[in-house]
Parts: C-alpha cells; sequence; structure tokens
C-alpha cells in the first residue's frame, strides 16, 4: 500500500504550523525546520553540529532561506576577541517586536552586536546598539591605505594587458 501512514501519538512528537512547511521553497529548509521543531526548546542551537551531521552546503542554503522568509535570526556578536552567536528560530515568522526583544535580550549582556540578520538590520538603531557595524559598512570604511596597496599590488588583467598591446 503506498500513501502516508499517520500513527496517532500522545507525546514525543512535533507540530509545526503549516505556513511555514508551505511557504518554503527548498526541501532542504523544510527538512531544517521539521528536525529543529522536533528538538527540546532547551536545546542550544550549533551550526556546526549539523554541519556535521547534514553537510556545511546543505545546511548553509537552507539557514539562508529561512533567515530570508525571517524564520531564523542570527545575530553575531563579540565578547572580547571572541565571535558569538545568537540563533532563534520559529515555525511563526518572527516580526520587528520579537528580534528588538533579542537585541534587548544580548545588549543586557554588556556584549557588542556586530552583525544581524539581513532582513532585520533596520532594527539595530532602534534596539539601542552603537557598536553595530553591517558587513557594507565596514567594506565602505576600509582605509585609504589598504584600498592603495590593493590597487598598487594588484596588476592589470590579461584581457587589459593584451588591449594596452594592441592599441
Amino acid at each position: 500500500m503506498n500513501g502516508i501512514i499517520k500513527r496517532r501519538k500522545t507525546s514525543d512528537y512535533a507540530q509545526i504550523h503549516n505556513e511555514v512547511l508551505q511557504e518554503l521553497e527548498d526541501i532542504r529548509s523544510i527538512g531544517l525546520i521539521s528536525h529543529l521543531m522536533s528538538l527540546p526548546e532547551s536545546w542550544v542551537i550549533s551550526k556546526m553540529q549539523f554541519y556535521s551531521k547534514f553537510g556545511r552546503g546543505p545546511i548553509t542554503n537552507a539557514i539562508k532561506e529561512l533567515e530570508a522568509k525571517k524564520y531564523w535570526v542570527t545575530i553575531q556578536y563579540r565578547e572580547g576577541k571572541k565571535k558569538l552567536y545568537y540563533y532563534q528560530v520559529s515555525d511563526v515568522a518572527f516580526d520587528d517586536s520579537d528580534v528588538l526583544t533579542m537585541i534587548a535580550e544580548v545588549n543586557s549582556w554588556k556584549v557588542r552586536i556586530t552583525t544581524i540578520s539581513e532582513s532585520f538590520t533596520h532594527l539595530l538603531s532602534i534596539g539601542g546598539n552603537r557598536h553595530f557595524k553591517s558587513e557594507n559598512d565596514s567594506i565602505l570604511s576600509s582605509s585609504i591605505v589598504e584600498n592603495e596597496q590593493l590597487m598598487f599590488n594588484n596588476s592589470p588583467s590579461t584581457v587589459q594587458n593584451l588591449t594596452i598591446k594592441y592599441i
């Protein structure tokens, strides 16, 4: 007999909101959110555990979609010289107020938030984190000396060389 077999269970099961399962487009994202929702709420999310179990590529792609659809929030922060991560996952999309609460929690640890999921970067100015820099800001604020050194050390490409020779 082909089909889906459902067995009635009273414990040890996961309930997942239908919206997340219908909205996600990549089967890896659906699998990851399903796996996460089967874990206890006290479980601490570690990407390295997922990488070793499922592979880096599939997990990275799944997390990208979950972040884009607002089911996964990553807050990267610094504690001294250590880069640490705060992850939150839900089968119901996070809204701005949820993420502001997360930002306030991380800020209460007296650490410096360095990045946050792209869908929520606009909240950091509201959240009161004055130390935040997006990845684009760090690229734009790189020193002139670094840029000059980069330009000096990079030779023109082969295509440019060929063009120059024939002019």
